[in-house]
């Protein structure tokens, strides 16, 4: 299902009309259905013996069901309510897949298992041109097996976050996980996409700030404030050399039309503020987004999603979900934090981080179908029943005498 759902091998696995579809054509793909709804119903299978964990998990991300249930409910005012409701089953199913991960799995468990998962993709993409040299290039950037170069350098930069994370507690392998970190960058770099480039080198950045930070104070209380002045000075220089950023990656000012997209959509946006067009049922063929491929004037191969995932819920579900969305990352980044702060593992905090900056230039928010929200539905679930479990273990109504339960943790 990981595998799958990281569109690392789309190609060996449907036509590139298949894999590259948008909009009503997406939904309707044989292969994408047949395989889906495979992976849902295993997850439903699994959720279903484990379902005293699914509850206590729910049970503590309100906000995580507060938001899916909107979206469940924005089918009734959306323009292609075939379209949303499809949407909205994928979501569901998306999250469902994310939850078992995260109630079968304890955090160091499934950071083994994406180790496994980074490190076929990453060998597969390095390995490419040997086996299928056709796929080695396309229009300038290595792409591997995956549809296209930005969803390559979505996977390695995830994979990177994931073998820093192995190496830092590993007392085995190290070495092996080092290498696979920089093999990872590496497939960055090569594959051109300048949102991941540029979030690789603020991570590595920050991790630097990070490590040294660490061996350097002492005091758990003295580092919140030196990491909080390291990401304000990060921002600042950032702004402060915009254009020399964009040169160096490579981009004209608009970031690849991005902003012609992003001006259209809110426009858009500001005939239906509230409550959006429905989930899915924006970006589809004679839907509302018709209107901004003709102003525009491009194709809808070349604009099939807002670029960004903060827009792209606002104009699913308005202002309304957007500000769910806003109250489940301040929730998720709060725990996070302590999380980080407690137990000092801090691979929930680093994948959250890259989830909020990604989606300035992409949109894996609530996305159907996509492993980052997978991923962040599983982490968030993890989290949370490691810091209840912690937290009942710490009680002081907790009965004397009996064992505190072992946690695993993350080498994170």
């Amino acid at each position: 299902m990981l595998l799958y759902s990281s569109t690392a091998f789309i190609r060996l696995l449907m036509s590139a009309d298949e894999y590259s579809a948008g909009g009503g054509e997406n939904v309707d793909s044989p292969v994408k259905r047949v395989l889906w709804a495979a992976s849902y119903m295993v997850a439903v299978y699994f959720l279903v013996r484990h379902r005293n964990r699914v509850r206590e998990a729910l049970a503590n991300m309100p906000m995580l069901a507060a938001l899916i249930g909107f979206i469940g409910v924005s089918v009734l005012w959306s323009q292609s309510r075939t379209i949303s409701v499809l949407s909205v089953a994928a979501l569901v199913g998306n999250s469902s897949i994310g939850l078992y991960f995260g109630v079968r799995y304890r955090m160091a468990e499934f950071l083994r298992l994406l180790g496994w998962v980074y490190g076929m993709i990453a060998v597969s993409a390095l390995l490419a041109p040997i086996f299928t040299s056709e796929y080695r290039i396309e229009e300038g950037s290595w792409v591997g097996y995956s549809a296209q170069k930005n969803s390559l350098g979505m996977n390695m930069a995830i994979g990177f976050l994931v073998f820093t994370a192995l190496a830092r507690g590993a007392r085995k392998r190290k070495s092996l996980y080092i290498c696979f970190s920089g093999l990872c960058a590496a497939l960055v770099y090569l594959s051109g996409s300048a949102t991941c480039i540029f979030i690789l080198f603020g991570l590595v950045v920050l991790r630097l700030c990070h490590l040294f930070i660490e061996r350097h104070v002492s005091s758990v209380r003295s580092r919140t404030p030196l990491i909080l002045l390291v990401l304000v000075l990060s921002i600042a220089i950032f702004v402060w050399n915009w254009d020399a950023v964009l040169t160096v990656l490579g981009k004209s000012e608009d970031l690849t039309h991005r902003t012609g997209i992003w001006g259209a959509v809110i426009l858009m946006v500001m005939d239906k503020p509230l409550l959006g067009y429905g989930y899915g049922g924006f970006w589809v063929y004679g839907g509302p987004a018709q209107t901004v491929w003709e102003v525009l004037g491009v194709e809808p191969q070349d604009a099939g999603y807002a670029h960004n995932g903060y827009l792209q819920l606002l104009a699913d579900c308005g202002i309304t979900g957007l500000a769910l969305l806003f109250g489940l990352l301040f929730t998720v980044v709060r725990d996070a934090w302590r999380f980080s702060m407690e137990r000092m593992e801090h691979w929930p905090i680093y994948f959250f981080a890259f989830m909020v900056v990604h989606n300035l230039a992409e949109a894996t928010f609530v996305v159907r179908n996509n492993i980052c929200w997978l991923l962040f539905v599983a982490i968030m679930t993890q989290m949370v029943l490691a810091l209840r479990t912690e937290g009942r273990a710490r009680s002081p109504l907790a009965v004397p005498g009996t064992s505190r339960m072992k946690i695993s943790s993350s080498p994170a």
